[in-house]
Protein backbone atom coordinates (compact mmCIF):
# COMPACT_ATOMS: atom_id res chain seq x y z
CA UNK A 1 0.00 0.00 0.00
CA UNK A 2 1.20 3.50 -0.91
CA UNK A 3 -0.60 6.56 0.47
CA UNK A 4 -0.34 9.86 -1.42
CA UNK A 5 -1.70 12.37 1.06
CA UNK A 6 -2.49 15.25 -1.31
CA UNK A 7 -1.65 16.95 -4.59
CA UNK A 8 1.52 18.83 -3.69
CA UNK A 9 4.80 17.94 -5.36
CA UNK A 10 6.70 17.26 -2.14
CA UNK A 11 4.14 14.57 -1.32
CA UNK A 12 4.02 12.69 -4.64
CA UNK A 13 7.37 13.29 -6.38
CA UNK A 14 9.44 10.17 -5.98
CA UNK A 15 6.48 7.82 -6.18
CA UNK A 16 7.87 6.31 -9.39
CA UNK A 17 11.00 5.28 -7.47
CA UNK A 18 8.89 3.77 -4.70
CA UNK A 19 6.96 1.73 -7.28
CA UNK A 20 10.10 0.31 -8.87
CA UNK A 21 10.82 -3.36 -8.09
CA UNK A 22 8.03 -3.54 -5.52
CA UNK A 23 4.72 -5.35 -5.51
CA UNK A 24 2.06 -2.73 -4.79
CA UNK A 25 -1.48 -3.78 -3.95
CA UNK A 26 -3.22 -0.40 -3.85
CA UNK A 27 -2.50 3.31 -3.93
CA UNK A 28 -4.64 5.61 -1.82
CA UNK A 29 -5.22 9.28 -2.62
CA UNK A 30 -7.67 12.06 -1.82
CA UNK A 31 -8.84 11.95 -5.44
CA UNK A 32 -6.93 15.02 -6.64
CA UNK A 33 -3.81 13.27 -7.93
CA UNK A 34 -3.48 12.12 -11.53
CA UNK A 35 -0.01 10.92 -12.53
CA UNK A 36 1.01 8.99 -15.65
CA UNK A 37 3.23 6.63 -13.65
CA UNK A 38 0.16 5.53 -11.66
CA UNK A 39 -1.87 4.49 -14.70
CA UNK A 40 -1.04 0.79 -14.33
CA UNK A 41 -2.00 0.65 -10.66
CA UNK A 42 -5.23 0.57 -8.70
CA UNK A 43 -5.62 4.09 -7.30
CA UNK A 44 -8.45 4.43 -4.80
CA UNK A 45 -10.00 7.67 -3.64
CA UNK A 46 -10.50 7.34 0.11
CA UNK A 47 -11.92 9.61 2.78
CA UNK A 48 -13.25 9.78 6.32
CA UNK A 49 -14.77 6.48 7.41
CA UNK A 50 -12.78 4.18 5.13
CA UNK A 51 -11.06 1.35 7.01
CA UNK A 52 -8.58 -1.29 5.90
CA UNK A 53 -6.59 -4.04 7.57
CA UNK A 54 -3.20 -5.27 6.36
CA UNK A 55 -1.90 -8.21 8.39
CA UNK A 56 -1.70 -6.90 11.98
CA UNK A 57 -2.10 -3.23 11.03
CA UNK A 58 -5.46 -1.47 10.94
CA UNK A 59 -5.83 1.79 9.00
CA UNK A 60 -8.72 4.18 9.52
CA UNK A 61 -9.08 7.30 7.39
CA UNK A 62 -10.19 10.22 9.59
CA UNK A 63 -9.95 12.98 6.99
CA UNK A 64 -11.01 14.50 4.63
CA UNK A 65 -14.80 14.45 4.81
CA UNK A 66 -16.85 15.20 1.72
CA UNK A 67 -17.03 18.93 2.57
CA UNK A 68 -13.29 19.43 3.13
CA UNK A 69 -13.03 21.42 -0.11
CA UNK A 70 -15.09 24.19 1.50
CA UNK A 71 -12.22 25.23 3.77
CA UNK A 72 -10.87 28.70 3.12
CA UNK A 73 -7.30 29.58 2.25
CA UNK A 74 -5.32 30.24 5.40
CA UNK A 75 -2.67 32.78 6.30
CA UNK A 76 1.00 32.08 5.68
CA UNK A 77 1.70 28.78 3.95
CA UNK A 78 -1.81 27.37 4.23
CA UNK A 79 -3.97 26.20 1.34
CA UNK A 80 -7.17 24.35 0.55
CA UNK A 81 -5.19 21.40 -0.76
CA UNK A 82 -3.29 21.08 2.52
CA UNK A 83 -6.62 20.72 4.29
CA UNK A 84 -7.62 17.94 1.87
CA UNK A 85 -4.68 15.83 3.05
CA UNK A 86 -5.46 12.25 3.99
CA UNK A 87 -5.23 11.79 7.75
CA UNK A 88 -4.87 8.17 8.78
CA UNK A 89 -4.99 6.53 12.20
CA UNK A 90 -2.83 3.41 12.10
CA UNK A 91 -2.96 0.86 14.89
CA UNK A 92 -0.47 -1.95 15.49
CA UNK A 93 -1.56 -3.95 18.51
CA UNK A 94 -2.24 -1.27 21.11
CA UNK A 95 0.09 1.29 19.53
CA UNK A 96 -1.70 4.12 17.70
CA UNK A 97 -0.02 6.36 15.13
CA UNK A 98 -1.61 9.45 13.58
CA UNK A 99 -0.36 10.37 10.10
CA UNK A 100 -1.44 13.87 9.18
CA UNK A 101 -0.17 15.10 5.80
CA UNK A 102 -0.15 18.90 5.68
CA UNK A 103 -3.40 19.71 7.46
CA UNK A 104 -3.61 23.25 8.83
CA UNK A 105 -5.10 24.42 12.19
CA UNK A 106 -8.63 24.70 10.78
CA UNK A 107 -8.72 21.02 9.79
CA UNK A 108 -6.77 19.98 12.89
CA UNK A 109 -9.43 21.49 15.14
CA UNK A 110 -12.25 19.83 13.21
CA UNK A 111 -10.54 16.46 13.68
CA UNK A 112 -10.06 17.15 17.40
CA UNK A 113 -13.79 17.88 17.71
CA UNK A 114 -14.92 14.82 15.76
CA UNK A 115 -12.63 12.13 17.21
CA UNK A 116 -11.21 10.94 20.50
CA UNK A 117 -7.48 11.50 19.97
CA UNK A 118 -6.38 10.27 23.39
CA UNK A 119 -4.12 7.23 23.50
CA UNK A 120 -2.20 8.10 20.34
CA UNK A 121 1.45 7.26 21.00
CA UNK A 122 3.07 8.62 17.84
CA UNK A 123 2.22 11.75 15.86
CA UNK A 124 3.54 12.56 12.42
CA UNK A 125 3.50 16.31 12.99
CA UNK A 126 1.40 18.19 10.40
CA UNK A 127 2.97 20.21 7.60
CA UNK A 128 6.65 19.54 8.31
CA UNK A 129 6.45 21.24 11.69
CA UNK A 130 5.08 24.54 10.40
CA UNK A 131 4.28 27.18 13.03
CA UNK A 132 0.59 26.93 12.04
CA UNK A 133 -0.64 24.30 14.52
CA UNK A 134 -3.78 23.92 16.63
CA UNK A 135 -3.14 23.97 20.38
CA UNK A 136 -6.34 21.96 20.93
CA UNK A 137 -5.18 19.28 18.49
CA UNK A 138 -1.72 18.93 20.03
CA UNK A 139 -2.98 18.92 23.61
CA UNK A 140 -5.60 16.27 22.91
CA UNK A 141 -3.01 13.94 21.44
CA UNK A 142 -0.07 14.78 23.75
CA UNK A 143 2.09 12.26 21.85
CA UNK A 144 4.92 10.28 23.41
CA UNK A 145 6.77 10.45 20.09
CA UNK A 146 6.61 13.29 17.55
CA UNK A 147 8.06 12.72 14.08
CA UNK A 148 8.72 15.70 11.81
CA UNK A 149 9.37 14.96 8.14
CA UNK A 150 11.33 17.95 6.87
CA UNK A 151 14.10 18.77 4.40
CA UNK A 152 17.44 19.98 5.69
CA UNK A 153 18.03 23.75 5.42
CA UNK A 154 14.66 24.28 3.72
CA UNK A 155 13.62 27.78 2.68
CA UNK A 156 10.43 27.72 4.79
CA UNK A 157 12.21 27.55 8.13
CA UNK A 158 10.49 24.27 9.04
CA UNK A 159 10.25 23.03 11.67
CA UNK A 160 9.30 26.02 13.78
CA UNK A 161 11.60 26.15 16.82
CA UNK A 162 8.80 27.20 19.17
CA UNK A 163 6.72 24.20 18.06
CA UNK A 164 9.60 21.80 18.71
CA UNK A 165 10.06 23.34 22.16
CA UNK A 166 6.32 23.06 22.86
CA UNK A 167 6.28 19.37 21.94
CA UNK A 168 9.25 18.69 24.19
CA UNK A 169 7.63 20.64 27.03
CA UNK A 170 4.64 18.31 26.64
CA UNK A 171 6.98 15.39 27.30
CA UNK A 172 7.20 14.25 23.69
CA UNK A 173 10.39 12.88 22.17
CA UNK A 174 10.94 14.72 18.90
CA UNK A 175 12.59 13.09 15.88
CA UNK A 176 13.16 15.12 12.72
CA UNK A 177 14.40 13.85 9.39
CA UNK A 178 16.62 16.88 8.72
CA UNK A 179 18.73 15.96 11.76
CA UNK A 180 18.07 12.25 12.26
CA UNK A 181 17.81 11.15 8.63
CA UNK A 182 15.18 8.62 7.50
CA UNK A 183 13.15 7.35 10.47
CA UNK A 184 11.59 3.92 10.78
CA UNK A 185 9.64 2.22 13.56
CA UNK A 186 9.25 -1.37 14.70
CA UNK A 187 7.59 -3.11 17.65
CA UNK A 188 7.73 -6.15 19.88
CA UNK A 189 4.62 -7.13 21.81
CA UNK A 190 5.92 -10.02 23.87
CA UNK A 191 6.29 -7.84 26.99
CA UNK A 192 3.86 -4.94 26.89
CA UNK A 193 4.63 -2.87 23.81
CA UNK A 194 8.29 -2.33 23.06
CA UNK A 195 9.02 0.05 20.21
CA UNK A 196 12.26 0.84 18.45
CA UNK A 197 13.07 3.96 16.50
CA UNK A 198 15.76 3.56 13.87
CA UNK A 199 17.50 6.54 12.32
CA UNK A 200 20.26 6.51 9.72
CA UNK A 201 22.13 9.67 10.67
CA UNK A 202 22.34 9.15 14.42
CA UNK A 203 24.19 5.93 15.16
CA UNK A 204 22.56 3.39 17.41
CA UNK A 205 19.11 2.27 18.39
CA UNK A 206 16.84 4.45 20.49
CA UNK A 207 14.00 2.75 22.29
CA UNK A 208 10.86 3.56 24.17
CA UNK A 209 8.55 1.44 26.27
CA UNK A 210 4.82 1.67 26.91
CA UNK A 211 3.23 -0.01 29.92
CA UNK A 212 -0.48 -0.64 29.44
CA UNK A 213 -2.37 -0.38 32.74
Amino acid sequence: LIVLSHNHADHYYGVSGALRKREIGQIWSNGNISREELSNYEVLKVGAGDIARIDDVSLEVLWPPAAASNFSNLAGDGSQENNRSLVILAQVGQVKILITGDIEPEAQEEIAKRYDLSGISILKVPHHGSRFQSELFLRQISPEISIISVGESNSYGHPDSSLVEKLRDMGSRVYRSDQDGPISLSWRFDEGAMGYIFTTRNVGRKWWHIQWL
